[in-house]
């Protein structure tokens, strides 16, 4: 299970490097809306996957709406990062924190599609 974390943390490095690498001689960088947004989405989806198995079904019934939105969010909030890593006169560090986060996420995601809901007693 952990080789999965590591193999999204070295997928991160090497798009990191290699927008760093495409943008060597830019100037005038500035945060941008998608700047704001790419680590907002993977910390909002995370917080939803720690209170999910708390919330009873029957109670609250946005509670099966839940798994649906971290299916189609993390890929969302890690096309977003990606986006924002590779924008010319974008600053890096809140897209490299949006792009590590979403992996996190993902890979967590994974881990949980893998393994637990495929697990038979």
């Amino acid at each position: 299970m952990f080789q999965v974390y590591i193999l999204f943390f070295f997928a991160g490095v090497v798009m990191v490097t290699l927008s760093l690498y495409l943008r060597s001689g830019e100037r005038r960088e500035r945060y941008s809306w998608l700047s704001y947004i790419s680590p907002i989405i993977p910390i909002v989806l995370m917080t939803l996957l720690l209170f999910y198995p708390r919330l009873p079904a029957d109670e609250y019934p946005s509670a099966k709406v839940i798994p649906f939105v971290l299916l189609v969010g993390s890929p969302i909030g890690l096309i977003l990062s990606i986006f924002a890593l590779f924008k010319k006169k974008e600053k890096n560090i809140l897209a490299i924190a949006g792009l590590f986060l979403s992996l996190l996420l993902v890979g967590t995601l994974t881990i949980f599609g893998i393994f637990v809901t495929s697990y038979t007693p």
